[in-house]
């Protein structure tokens, strides 16, 4: 890994699930979208334990459903794997909703097949759309049909003009849910840099933090898309260099930079002259997937 925690940590902990939840509280963070990989899995474990060392702060989160994953490719295993959280969590309070409806997030949801795929899960699980399924996918116009809403884990991380991009996915956005006639989310990423170069990954992705300026643009770029959530890539995704947990070599400047965006955000529209340009920040630090922060308006 290019850095490492402030301090070594056991993800399984329970003690370190509540220091994350408070550390996230107190940036701005409204709960954590936590990697999910089935029944029983130990992400199942620590999702539950998550929901409650949050019981009764606001805290809430949901399961990123890791298409793919093994138990997690064909129609049936991911059938029952959705009955199962529906019948588990559904009713948890400390369970994300958005628009009212509890939220599954779907990551590389083709790795298990097309609409029709999905149309198919959805009908036995969802038929009425009760729940919120937000996919990640930079074609909403394809997917939408089937999905609530998207989202980039990636955060535009390939190219330098988010704006456009997001702005562009916006509209997109909009337009499936006129063509649908039901509402749609768009879910803007930002994240803070990238590296995953020590990881031996067949697609090495780098992307300098420039001592949090490019994490600054990232959040402006996802502000002016006027999107329905903001998804942080990522919590402690230290693998591949996209973590806002305190590090070793920047201290708390990635949630300090959080807390001042989140704020902004929950001002909304009032707020848009407010948002700083940037470069902005320089602070003089040196230089197993589990959560993805996300905040609401």
């Amino acid at each position: 890994m290019w850095d490492v925690p402030v301090s070594p940590y056991e993800s399984d902990s329970r003690a370190t699930i509540e220091r994350q939840v408070k550390a996230a509280r107190d940036a701005g963070i409204t709960g954590f979208i936590s990697s999910w990989m089935g029944i029983g899995n130990r992400t199942d474990k620590n999702f539950a334990t998550l929901l409650d060392v949050s019981k009764g702060t606001g805290f809430a989160s949901a399961i990123y459903l890791e298409t793919g994953a093994p138990g997690l490719g064909s129609e049936q295993e991911i059938v029952a794997a959705l009955r199962y959280v529906a019948a588990t969590y559904g009713s948890n309070p400390g369970f994300a909703r958005v628009g009212g409806k509890p939220a599954i997030f779907f990551w590389n949801a083709s790795a298990a097949g097309g609409l029709g795929f999905w149309r198919s899960v959805r009908s036995q699980v969802d038929p009425n759309t009760q729940w919120h399924w937000n996919v990640e996918t930079d074609r909403p116009d394809q997917w939408l049909d089937v999905f609530d809403g998207v989202h980039l884990f990636s955060a535009a991380s390939w190219t330098g003009d988010p704006t456009s991009i997001y702005q562009g996915l916006k509209t997109k956005v909009d337009a499936a849910a006129t063509r649908t006639g039901q509402p749609k989310v768009w879910a803007a990423g930002v994240a803070p840099g990238w590296d995953n170069s020590r990881q031996g990954a067949s697609a090495r992705v780098v992307v300098n933090r420039e001592n949090g300026n490019y994490y600054a643009r990232r959040w402006e770029a996802a502000l002016s898309s006027d999107p329905g959530l903001v998804t942080v890539s990522s919590w402690n995704e230290w693998g591949e260099g996209s973590e806002i947990e305190p590090g070793a070599s920047y201290g708390n400047l990635y949630l300090g930079i959080t807390g001042e965006y989140s704020s902004i955000y929950r001002q909304g529209a009032q707020a848009a002259e407010a948002v700083p340009s940037a470069p902005r920040f320089n602070m003089g630090f040196k230089g197993t997937a589990d959560q993805i922060p996300y905040i609401v308006g």
